[in-house]
């Protein structure tokens, strides 16, 4: 335990920031209907729409894993993962320009790939699956997370922690849905720039001797070069992977590009995205540097470079500095599940409900379907925080999930009509040759494995879509 916190003052800040979600979620239920629920009635602003999928983009482990990279990889590793960040959203907004008028009245990504293809059945239901996988480890990851802060920095049951997040959040997203986590969105950003700018601004202030050269380079001075082969394989590669492939695959971020009031806004929208979210990494990640320098003064004992953040916080602002930090990271857990909710509700009752069981269905049986499986998926959530998988597994696995469907998704958005049988193919293939590899190379340390498990999920796409693509162009001919 790093903090030591009084539990009755944590359970207060809780219950207080809960309450504040509430009321919010409470002012958008006027006029609730499918519209609201699951696209906001398509009527979010630039800025708000900006606002809401980078803190939705953040996920619980930012500040751990930007931390980790700046203690483990130094400069060199937090400068690939930050800017990475902000060219997945470049070329994210690039590519989606003409989504919404390819499909004006999708809400789904297995949806718009489907209707790119033809409306293929088999294409549906495997990019159904594979999206809905992504989402429910996504929310068991942040579970996780939570499960780990809290009992790191104040001593809570590991399991106790993560099921009463995830409840909380379920709780105000079951009211209006994609309309909810907009309004929350945008009000738990500023609340995380506020006070995370205010932490860094007194522990800069607090550096009497700024940090020394060498404790950017990572551990033991590991890391000299952009180009470092270590660096490479175990983090520039996989995360690089993840972080370009993400907005692409995420039904959380399409449902935000969907939501947009003005579809000639999207570029504007996820720049601003992409330069919020690349500075985050950059500002959270110097505390890997100090902590890095503080171990190396024997000023405090870092046994996981996951926390190192917490060590820096604490040793510099003791208890208080735990419980401010504690307020930031619950505004950035609450809006990645209450987004990654969203999600979900909109892939089980329009991908599921809607297409297979009732297509007349109404606007009341849809927003109860979409609240069942938000239910749904946060029993599943919690049950998969069990396994206490470490941050970066968890985020190369996702990585390896997402990497499985990106190449089709990005060939939907580029070609009028695809292959459904290459689609199938490519989908099924990746997801059996890169995940069991991805998995055994995280078990047994092997960052060859996992760096080629997310490429292998890349070129299998590239490779089968290319000719799925080349075929279908034949047939026109």
């Amino acid at each position: 335990m790093i903090g030591s916190t009084p539990p009755d003052n944590f359970y207060a800040i809780l219950i207080v920031f809960s309450a504040l979600m509430f009321f919010m979620a409470l002012f958008t239920k006027k006029k609730a209907d499918a519209s609201s629920f699951f696209t906001a009635n398509r009527k979010v602003g630039t800025i708000a729409t900006a606002f809401a999928t980078s803190i939705g983009w953040m996920w619980a482990d930012v500040f751990f894993s930007t931390s980790q990279v700046g203690y483990d990889f130094g400069i060199f590793g937090l400068a690939w993962f930050a800017l990475s960040t902000i060219l997945s959203f470049v070329v994210f907004a690039a590519l989606t320009l003409k989504v919404r008028d390819d499909a004006p009245h999708t809400v789904t990504l297995p949806d718009y790939v489907s209707i790119k293809s033809g409306n293929d059945k088999n294409v549906h239901i495997a990019m159904t699956a594979t999206v809905a996988l992504y989402q429910l480890v996504v929310l068991g990851l942040n579970a996780t997370i939570s499960g780990f802060i809290l009992n790191t920095a104040f001593g809570f049951d590991f399991l106790t922690s993560a099921s009463l997040i995830v409840i909380l959040v379920l709780g105000y997203s079951l009211i209006n849905g994609l309309k909810t986590s907009t309004y929350t969105g945008v009000v738990q950003l500023v609340t995380v720039v506020m006070i995370m700018g205010a932490i860094f601004f007194t522990l800069f202030k607090g550096l009497e001797t700024g940090v020394p050269s060498e404790a950017i380079y990572g551990a033991n001075q590991a890391v000299q070069s952009f180009w470092d082969k270590n660096l490479l394989l175990s983090l520039a590669i996989p995360i690089s992977i993840i972080l370009l492939t993400q907005p692409f695959v995420d039904q959380m971020i399409f449902q935000r590009l969907i939501a947009l009031k003005n579809p000639s806004s999207i570029m504007r929208s996820f720049i601003i995205t992409g330069i919020i979210c690349g500075l985050c990494v950059l500002l959270f990640g110097t505390s890997g540097f100090i902590a890095q320098s503080l171990s190396q003064q024997n000023l405090i004992a870092v046994t996981d470079t996951q926390f190192s953040i917490l060590h820096v916080v604490n040793h510099y602002l003791g208890n208080a500095g735990i419980y401010v930090f504690t307020i930031a990271f619950l505004a950035v857990i609450f809006s990645t599940i209450d987004a990654c909710y969203c999600a979900i509700s909109a892939l089980f009752s329009y991908d599921i409900y809607k297409r297979y069981i009732n297509q007349n269905a109404s606007d009341e049986t849809m927003i109860r379907i979409g609240r069942w499986s938000m239910v749904g998926a946060a029993l599943i959530g919690i049950l998969f925080s069990l396994a206490k998988l470490k941050i970066l597994w968890m985020l190369f696995i996702v990585g390896v999930i997402g990497g499985s469907i990106v190449v089709p998704i990005i060939f939907a958005l580029r070609i009028r009509q695809l292959s459904a049988k290459h689609i199938v193919v490519s989908i099924i293939l990746s997801l059996i040759v890169s995940l069991p590899l991805s998995i055994y190379g995280n078990i047994v340390g092997n960052s060859l494995l996992v760096s080629g498990a997310s490429i292998a999920s890349i070129v299998i796409g590239i490779i089968i879509c290319s000719l799925g693509a080349k075929s279908n162009k034949l047939m026109k001919m």
